[in-house]
């Protein structure tokens, strides 16, 4: 039986027409945990083409049930690797459920105990890499000191390129709220000028 080699040569166009069911297997594990274009690089598909498989593959009926132990754990899986609309796409869940259970870890209603067991650890090795510190801290339900401590002790650091990507969408976030500034200044000084046209045109 002949095996997919995600890892080998890819030809240089984007693979076209009917999915594989290896190559749809394949995207149920790494849709979420990493960006549509970096799916459709390893896959040899185009970013269109993976947004597309996603509505399809996630399709199912929203839930809008109580939640499980099972659901904590998924959301936990992609908490930080992608954003809540994602993840409530996966989970089948409304987005503003997701966004709760969010904000349910992050106010510290949810904590796991301050010692660190070996499997956490090896957990934290795997993710530590590829998530921020306060992702990871509403993950492990850890103070972020505590996480920087034990990633410490284990000699852990931040991958390149996810840094790099971190610096990136900072840059943009900033370059956003400068254009927005200047739009708001602009809008400002074009209302002073219209006040000021009107007051010097009355009698």
């Amino acid at each position: 039986m002949q095996h997919t080699n995600w890892g080998g040569d890819k030809p240089t166009k984007p693979r076209r027409g009917r999915w594989s069911q290896a190559e749809i297997a394949r995207f149920r594990e790494i849709y979420g945990l990493r960006g549509d274009a970096a799916v459709a690089r390893e896959l040899n598909r185009s970013v269109s083409s993976v947004r597309r498989m996603a509505e399809q593959v996630f399709s199912a009926p929203e839930n809008s049930g109580l939640w499980t132990a099972e659901d904590g754990r998924k959301l936990k899986k992609y908490l930080g690797a992608t954003t809540p609309k994602v993840i409530a796409k996966i989970m089948s869940r409304p987005v503003a459920e997701v966004v709760r259970q969010i904000e349910m870890l992050n106010t510290g209603r949810i904590v796991g105990p301050a010692s660190w067991t070996q499997d956490e650890s090896a957990e934290l090795k795997r993710l530590y890499g590829t998530r921020k510190d306060e992702d990871l801290s509403l993950i492990f339900g850890k103070p972020v000191e505590a996480l920087r401590e034990e990633a410490q002790r284990l000699c852990l650091a931040k991958d390149k390129a996810f840094v790099l990507a971190v610096i990136s969408s900072l840059k943009e976030q900033l370059a956003a709220e400068r254009n927005e500034r200047a739009s708001l200044r602009a809008a400002a000084e074009r209302a002073a000028a219209a006040a000021q046209e009107s007051a010097a045109a009355e009698p």
